[in-house]
């Protein structure tokens, strides 16, 4: 078969596959969704991705030994900020253990809160998503290396940051197995 009718028969292909997937009973022909609809069918996928990463919070917070009375709040706002930046719940779970043992008034120099940023505001929920917005940065400047951002996040590009990044990876690692997402 010549190259132009291998790209013809694929072409018609995708059409076919495109049609075959939006056709609904009545019609071969695609049929828009309305946008309510659309926003409806997103908001229901955002809410069950929501809902899926509450609970790897609250298992990973179990995990690492919360209180059970800080469960529910830190378990939201670790799934807010999770769905936020696409950094796994369980991962913000053990920055947050490591640099505040779970304690939203903790304090180290200009830092505070849960995950030890400069930008303590007291609600849980923002906090949290202050400090998964920092590390989802580093991770843009350091091309998604997750161990350099991370040690950029508690302090640098250097062997004290870098050792303390490798913890936070292992114990990340630990949690993953604990919980069953291995």
């Amino acid at each position: 078969m010549k190259r132009s009718a291998k790209l013809l028969v694929m072409t018609l292909v995708c059409v076919m596959i495109a049609f075959s997937c939006f056709a609904n009973s009545d019609s071969s022909l695609p049929v828009p969704v309305p946008q309510e609809e659309k926003i409806d069918q997103i908001g229901c996928i955002i809410e069950s991705r929501f809902y899926r990463l509450q609970i790897e919070a609250e298992k990973a917070l179990r995990a690492l030994g919360a209180k059970e009375e800080m469960i529910e709040e830190l378990s939201k706002g670790v799934a807010l900020a999770s769905v936020a930046t696409d950094i796994p719940a369980s991962l913000l779970v053990v920055i947050i253990k490591e640099e505040s043992s779970f304690n939203p008034k903790a304090r180290n120099g200009n830092c505070r809160g849960l995950m030890q940023t400069p930008y303590f505001t007291g609600y849980v929920d923002v906090d949290i998503l202050c400090g998964a917005r920092i590390l989802k940065t580093k991770l843009g400047e350091t091309n998604g290396n997750l161990r350099e951002a991370l040690a950029m996040y508690k302090g640098g590009r250097n062997p004290v940051a870098r050792r303390l990044a490798d913890k936070t990876l292992k114990t990340f690692a630990w949690v993953k197995t604990k919980i069953g997402e291995v």
